[in-house]
């Protein structure tokens, strides 16, 4: 009961300090505006029922579900709501990072074969540069299912990307009956980038697992 509101001011006043400060600045200017209407309708129409607005105000005041645990429903609200969308950004987030591999894949095809193709060499550096630049902007938000991922991001590197490297030229040269000596200096490139990739990775992974 909030009948010891004696204004729709102080109700909405008390329960601007009891929202939560994750609530966005408008979502709760929104709230706060919705709530003060609904109770000026509702004394308005009270009003035709008592003999002054003051009476309509505390009827209707102490009908209506307190500050405190209106803020809590509305806190509670948001915060699923954020978590919601947290696991929708990460399902994006992870597949985004996808196009690194995409990018080893495409490079690791001029091993293959002991030459370059260059076409497949521009989209393959594009995909990598593009994932790292993403990874590096100040507005993404971090979790910890996140710093993790990159952990598991460098590991994949380590055991997937850099022996498809490997592979890829071993496999030239059983073709070719010889070491192909082309191959051989794309594989050294390609393993330069995948080096360059995993310190950047780590650096990011403990630069963000500070934070933490």
């Amino acid at each position: 009961m909030t009948s010891h509101y004696t204004s729709v001011e102080a109700y909405v006043k008390q329960l601007e300090d009891q929202l939560s400060r994750k609530l966005p600045k408008s979502e709760r200017k929104s709230q706060l505006l919705e709530i003060e209407n609904h109770l000026e309708s509702s004394i308005s129409e009270r009003e035709h029922l008592t003999e002054s607005r003051r009476e309509a105000v505390q009827a209707v005041l102490s009908e209506f579900i307190s500050p405190v645990e209106l803020a809590k429903q509305i806190n509670s609200e948001n915060t699923a709501i954020q978590e919601t969308t947290f696991e929708t950004d990460d399902i994006g987030f992870k597949a985004g990072t996808g196009f690194l591999f995409t990018g080893f894949g495409l490079l690791a095809v001029s091993v293959f074969y002991g030459e370059l193709k260059w076409e497949l060499l521009m989209v393959g550096t594009l995909s990598i540069i593009g994932v790292l630049l993403v990874l590096s902007l100040s507005s993404i938000k971090w979790n910890g299912e996140r710093i993790d991922f990159l952990k598991s991001i460098g590991k994949q590197i380590q055991f997937i990307v850099v022996p498809i490297g490997g592979a890829a030229f071993i496999i030239r040269s059983l073709i070719d009956g010889t070491v192909n000596y082309r191959a051989f200096l794309y594989m050294i490139g390609y393993l330069l980038v995948a080096l360059c990739v995993f310190l950047f990775l780590k650096k990011l992974y403990h630069l963000k697992n500070v934070y933490r």
